[in-house]
């Protein structure tokens, strides 16, 4: 009877893997197809078109996170927000801890009007363009001065154009719970636009979707917990203060988490 169980086990999890995969791809597909309708509306309306395909990109995923995983026995995210996420005059810049390739998808389904920096070979070639022209995404590559100018540029005119961001400091994903050291790109945006930090918090009982781990999707349902915390305003800081300060309150955060995790 042990056996059967796990063999049932098994398969449960590799069927809900499949049907994980399956409807990504059609919702990815039918998102895809949208965009491509709407290409021809460029020029002046460009910048309404990205909002609304974000928007509709937005509810995709949250759809997807937030019904499509847990049912699939997948995961299932828990969200706590220190105070409102809203649409503002001023747009804020969101700064996360990053260890598993949902993390960017996770924040994208809770902020609204969001443009994502990406690390430059998760969106390569066609990848790249679409994202560039259909969500006013940019890609990054740290050890590129060229890169970091190009992304930097693509910072000021987000934030100039009311845009939220969303920047991951550490700029990979950590192959371990430990935080890499953050660097100053969107504290140095913050402070020369005048843009509150919002530092969020995602933590995980197990790896997922990991650096360096295998299986990456593993058996079992993980459980995610994301804290959008309190926003750093650049007021009477400089960027190197904000970093300290979101650094801290992340790793905080995170210590919090694991503590719970290991009390429960």
């Amino acid at each position: 009877m042990e056996d059967f169980n796990k063999t049932f086990a098994r398969a449960a999890h590799v069927a809900g893997i499949a049907a994980a995969y399956i409807t990504g791809g059609l919702l990815a597909a039918l998102f895809i197809l949208f965009t491509l309708f709407t290409y021809p509306f460029r020029g002046p309306v460009k910048k309404s078109r990205n909002i609304l395909l974000v928007k509709i990109l937005r509810l995709g995923i949250s759809f997807y996170i937030k019904a499509c995983l847990p049912i699939f026995g997948i995961c299932s995210v828990r969200t706590q927000i220190l105070s409102p996420i809203k649409i503002c005059k001023t747009p804020q810049i969101y700064v996360a801890n990053h260890r598993s390739m949902l993390d960017p998808f996770i924040i994208m389904a809770c902020v609204p009007n969001l443009a994502v920096l990406l690390k430059r070979k998760y969106a390569k070639g066609i990848a790249g363009a679409y994202l560039s022209e259909f969500l006013d995404f940019s890609c990054i590559e740290k050890d590129s001065r060229e890169s970091l100018q190009n992304a930097t540029r693509w910072g000021e005119r987000m934030l100039a154009g009311g845009r939220n961001i969303l920047i991951f400091p550490e700029g990979s994903r950590s192959p371990t719970e430990r935080m890499l050291p953050f660097n100053s790109l969107a504290f140095r945006l913050a402070k020369k636009f005048g843009a509150k930090i919002r530092p969020v918090a995602i933590h995980s009982d197990k790896p997922f979707m990991a650096k360096g781990i295998k299986p990456s999707v593993p058996r079992g349902n993980t459980h995610f917990e994301v804290e959008f915390l309190n926003p750093v305003s650049p007021e009477g800081l400089s960027a190197d203060d904000m970093l300290i300060s979101c650094e801290r309150a992340i790793f905080k955060t995170l210590n919090k988490l694991r503590s719970n995790r290991n009390d429960g």
